[in-house]
């Protein structure tokens, strides 16, 4: 949170010496490491936590950030999907699926999945703004002031 990458996976590897089967540590690993844009090693590191833990929602979610990154759009979507059938509460998964929808120019299915994770946490608040751009792109006005 601190952006603080290389003391975070300093203490995540350090985790995982005391732990190899952390799955949460090597997640969480992995999203350092697709915020430092290496994310063949980032991938590398959500496999090994669902290897660990298969129904780590998080973890598939977190995968298909990554792969979105990599306009590997369907494969993004697959994971979020897998995802939101584990937890389907997810609201960050929800959020994220509308990202990758937005990419794809499927801007009335984006708008349900943002509405959804706000209606699920409405503290999600970059999701407001993407929500507004999506429905700007097919010219949907409602609820807008």
């Amino acid at each position: 949170e601190l952006k603080r990458y290389e003391e975070a996976i300093t203490a995540f590897d350090k985790a995982l010496s005391l732990k190899p089967d952390y799955a949460e540590a090597w997640s969480n690993k992995g999203a350092t490491l697709n915020e430092l844009k290496r994310y063949e090693e980032a991938i590398a590191h959500f496999d090994r936590a669902l290897s660990l833990k298969p129904d780590y929602a998080e973890a598939l979610s977190n995968k298909g950030i990554v792969l979105n990154e990599l306009k590997r759009y369907e494969e993004a979507i697959a994971h979020y999907e897998r995802a939101l059938t584990l937890k389907p509460d997810y609201a960050e998964a929800w959020s994220n699926k509308g990202v990758t929808l937005n990419h794809l120019k499927r801007y009335e299915e984006a708008i349900a999945h943002y509405e959804r994770a706000l209606s699920l946490k409405p503290e999600i608040d970059w999701a407001h703004g993407e929500l507004l751009h999506a429905k700007m792109k097919i010219c949907s006005w409602d609820h807008y002031q």
